[in-house]
């Protein structure tokens, strides 16, 4: 038999174990038996009549001896080969307590060594798995890799990691899964006899994970080339018609899926959706039927995935019919199939309590149908209650989202299904205003803008709160600097693969990468050990309107939060007693102003305030003036942009007088509100200096020639004269700025800096280069960024261009070298959003510290700076424009004066120096205009 060919390839026999046979049962019956029973298993083409002549002489075996204490080694391999038959003919509940049983003996078997045991715990994970109970399989699974990892040449290795890439794929983590069946297949081809039907096995799921990535061209490519193997044809072809159903050619899927010899649930299920997806409803409920029925009969009324897809798409069916009272039936159905431990027939019931593992997509996509079922039923039955009934799908479809978010190693794989749920992230903030429209309850307002927040920067905000919870918590050390390690590690791999061509380098790059993030997925496993850690993955990081109000606390403040819909922009106005909305109808032409706007300001030599007064005036209609009343008495926004609007300097925005919105106004941006609470950390608990300077363009040098940027003479007025550290020229290191930066309160970077949209892990902030024929001594990039340790540091200003700009991903923000710096514990950043003019910068920022000295918060000391700018008559007026002030962009956390900069010498400090910080005079910069760059 083929499967349980499969099986043997790594069995380990008694006699190899150091168990003479002889010795262990002086009784010739048993040894008879049992080697009657091995040679009919070690046939190299056995019959099914042998396997179960077998089958029946170990059972025989087992019933004997299971009694007895003086034949162990005999009763463990008779309860494993027994279970392996069982396994081989898909008998799974029949498998598992001979599995449990040989591993119950153990103990009693001191003299086996430990990797004797790693075959029967992957094998109990893997019929859990079979029958669906997937934590329990993870448990196994843990075991083996343990077992694994305390043993170099453990036989089998393969077949974990494509037993967790199974796994990582059912729970929607299909990055890590990816890197599961790449090095199953790696190892796999390390063999000197490799198994063929097992790596075709492997490329099948490996393209099945590509395929869930969206990397169709990929997929497609590696189920093509199986197809000449003449294995496993049925399943191949259903993964192809799975692609072609994903693109939405369902009549391009139906040749693959009609080719299928031996259709199973699946294969109906993909032909039920096809006919759907063409209209063909007949068909489509006739083959979603069969799938059900064929289900009950393998699986009897055991809970599975297939079931549930079956259910989900027959709820699809009906709502297109219109009947949403059975298509909701159905969905409902579709959950308790999908998420094993929920029973609650009621529709009106959704999961709220997710923990374990199950199919996370699949049970996403039946809630997100489910609510949007509630949704149209409202428009035929105009009963309030769908409309409750569908925010409350959305809510177990968010509560569901944030758990696994916490579930998941890396950031990109938190950001895929982020950018999944935000493709529906419009609908449950609409039937919020809905409800507070027809109740006029207060609680509709504050969840609609709950949701809002669950589409802002979450994947950030996750990584914040893990960080600052491994840093107070009970986790050893050891185990977080590896973790730290190895993450250090994949950035490094991630960054020289980037930038190399050499298609056999990347390749060996891409398997050490590959193997750093398996290595990593294995500490995060050890990471869930401690209850601090597993607390955490359960909490809630969302602030609330009420907590939000308390923080602000400020009668002169307000935060303006701005939600991008499709037809109309929404914009939540908090105080700290004060809580409303306004809506404002829009259309493409809003992305169409900013774009405009951002484009011609970049420019800024030519940039001219005149010839932008369309796109200036526009913006200022669409997101100012509607609550140009409302902010009145105001002095700081503390503005939460979305979308697009993350582009935007709100401060070149100009009223019916031509006046700068900066010269009204204090403006402080974050990424959501959650992010605004001030987190105080640890920086007034010791002795920190003030401000450590880095200018390494500020004067000539002959070393700087090679790196290709210009000189910044500009840079060392910014930073002239302050108290602290300040490295210019040779000194300004990027070693020493890892070394030094975590010492500090305030970093201030005044260098060059390049944003890469299309490749983000390029960005960079340049240093001084330490040695001419290396680039990456004198850069540090976006991921080396991420791992500095800055939970001491109260405030970062990069000084340089583009380190406020990047790629806009939708719900998380622009992925910039600002938010590298937030990721890596500091809360506040000065950045600049394009190439900026060097004299100009200096000037304001300079200023900044002027006035930080006197113990002003940041926000206010940028507007005042700016402000400055604007009075100061010594400074042409053609440099007055936005393209010269604008730029600067504070992003940070709700201020109080003295609270979060200037702590350490509130403890400290002597008398004089305060006074001298309050009357220290800085001069205007003159000279010629340089530019960062």
């Amino acid at each position: 038999m083929q499967v349980k060919r499969l099986f043997l390839l790594s069995l380990i026999p008694l006699a190899l174990l150091g168990i003479p046979l002889a010795e262990q049962d002086p009784s010739p019956s048993f040894i008879r038996l049992y080697k009657q029973a091995e040679a009919l298993y070690n046939k190299e083409e056995p019959t099914e009549k042998d396997d179960s002549i077998a089958l029946s002489i170990y059972e025989n075996l087992i019933a004997q001896l299971k009694e007895r204490t003086d034949h162990d080694s005999i009763l463990w391999d008779s309860y494993f080969k027994a279970s392996i038959f069982y396994q081989t003919y898909g008998r799974y509940e029949k498998a598992l307590p001979l599995l449990l049983s040989c591993l119950l003996l153990e103990k009693k078997l001191p003299q086996v060594p430990l990797s004797a045991w790693f075959l029967p715990n992957l094998y109990t994970g893997n019929t859990y798995y079979l029958l669906n109970r997937y934590d329990s399989a993870r448990y196994f699974y843990k075991k083996a890799e343990s077992i694994a990892l305390q043993n170099n040449n453990v036989e089998g290795l393969e077949r974990l990691h494509n037993a967790f890439g199974i796994l990582n794929y059912e729970t929607g983590n299909y990055n890590q899964s990816k890197n599961n069946f790449e090095k199953a297949i790696s190892l796999l081809r390390s063999k000197k006899d490799m198994p063929i039907p097992l790596l075709v096995n492997y490329q099948n799921n490996l393209a099945s994970a590509l395929r869930k990535l969206y990397r169709y061209n990929e997929s497609m490519h590696i189920y093509q080339s199986l197809l000449a193997y003449g294995m496993n044809l049925d399943e191949i072809n259903q993964n192809i018609a799975s692609i072609y159903l994903a693109k939405d050619s369902a009549a391009n899927a139906l040749p693959y899926l009609q080719s299928v010899k031996k259709p199973k649930p699946v294969t109906f299920n993909n032909l039920g959706l096809a006919y759907y997806k063409m209209n063909r409803y007949d068909s489509a409920q006739w083959h979603l039927d069969r799938a059900l029925l064929l289900n009950e009969e393998e699986n009897g009324r055991q809970k599975n995935i297939q079931a549930g897809l079956s259910y989900c798409n027959l709820g699809k069916l009906n709502a297109a019919k219109k009947d949403y009272k059975k298509a909701i039936e159905f969905y409902q159905l579709a959950l308790q199939q999908l998420f094993p431990s929920f029973n609650d027939s009621s529709s009106t019931s959704n999961p709220v309590d997710f923990t374990g593992a199950f199919a996370v997509f699949e049970l996403y996509e039946t809630l997100l149908s489910k609510a949007n079922a509630f949704s149209d039923k409202y428009v035929l039955s105009n009963n309030i209650d769908d409309i409750a009934n569908a925010l409350s799908c959305f809510q177990s479809l968010y509560l569901l989202t944030d758990y696994v978010e916490k579930t998941y190693e890396s950031d990109e794989a938190r950001i895929f299904l982020n950018q999944k749920k935000h493709e529906s992230h419009n609908l449950p903030i609409g039937l919020c205003l809905q409800l507070y429209a027809l109740t006029g309850e207060i609680k509709y307002l504050e969840q609609a803008f709950y949701f809002d927040e669950r589409n802002k920067a979450s994947v950030l905000s996750t990584g914040l709160s893990e960080k600052e919870l491994k840093r107070a918590s009970d986790i050893p050390a050891n185990l977080l600097d590896a973790e730290s390690n190895c993450k250090e590690a994949i950035n490094s791999l991630s960054l020289k693969a980037s930038r190399t061509v050499d298609s056999v380098i990347v390749g060996e790059l891409s398997s050490q990468l590959r193997d750093q993030q398996l290595k990593l997925e294995s500490l995060h496993k050890q990471l869930i050990e401690y209850p601090s850690y597993r607390q955490w993955k359960l909490s809630d990081k969302i602030m609330r309107v009420e907590d939000l109000q308390k923080e602000i606390a400020s009668k002169k403040r307000i935060v303006i939060s701005y939600h991008v819909g499709d037809t109309s922009l929404l914009c939540w106005l908090i105080s700290h007693n004060g809580f409303e909305f306004v809506t404002t109808a829009i259309n493409d032409s809003l992305n169409h102003h900013i774009n405009s706007l951002y484009k011609a300001v970049q420019l800024t030599s030519s940039f001219s305030t005149s010839a932008n007064r369309e796109h200036i005036r526009y913006l200022y209609k669409i997101l100012i003036q509607p609550i140009e009343k409302k902010i009145e008495g105001y002095e700081e926004l503390l503005i939460v942009p979305d979308d697009e609007l993350n582009y935007l300097p709100f401060e070149m925005l100009t009223d019916a007088d031509d006046e700068f919105l900066v010269q009204k106004f204090s403006i402080t941006y974050n990424y959501s509100c959650s992010l605004l609470k001030n987190q105080p950390g640890e920086s007034g608990k010791r002795d920190m200096h003030s401000i450590l300077g880095f200018t390494p363009f500020a004067e000539a040098n002959p070393s700087l020639d090679a790196t290709g940027f210009s000189l910044l003479p500009g840079s060392a007025k910014e930073v002239e004269g302050l108290e602290g550290k300040l490295l210019s020229g040779k000194q300004a290191l990027k070693d020493s700025f890892i070394q030094l930066s975590p010492g500090y309160n305030i970093l201030h970077l005044a260098t060059h800096a390049q944003a890469n949209d299309s490749l983000p892990i390029q960005s960079f902030i340049a240093f001084f280069p330490s040695k001419t024929d290396s680039i990456t001594n004198s850069r540090m990039y976006l991921p080396e960024i991420y791992n500095l340790k800055l939970s001491n540091t109260r405030l970062t200003i990069l000084s340089a261009c583009e380190t406020g700009s990047g790629r806009l991903i939708k719900g998380e923000g622009i992925i910039s070298l600002a938010r590298a710096f937030s990721y890596a514990g500091c809360p506040n950043m000065i950045t600049s959003q394009w190439k900026a003019d060097d004299l100009s910068t200096a000037y304001i920022l300079h200023r900044v510290h002027h006035y930080l000295q006197k113990d002003m918060p940041v926000a206010k000391a940028l507007a005042k700076a700016k402000r400055d700018y604007l009075d100061d008559s010594s400074i042409d007026g053609r440099k007055k424009t936005p393209a010269f002030f604008a730029h600067l962009r504070f992003t940070g956390q709700l201020e109080t004066a003295g609270q979060t900069f200037n702590a350490w010498w509130l403890l400290a400090i002597p008398v004089l120096l305060i006074v001298y910080l309050f009357i220290k005079k800085t001069a205007a910069p003159t000279g010629d205009r340089q530019s960062h760059s």
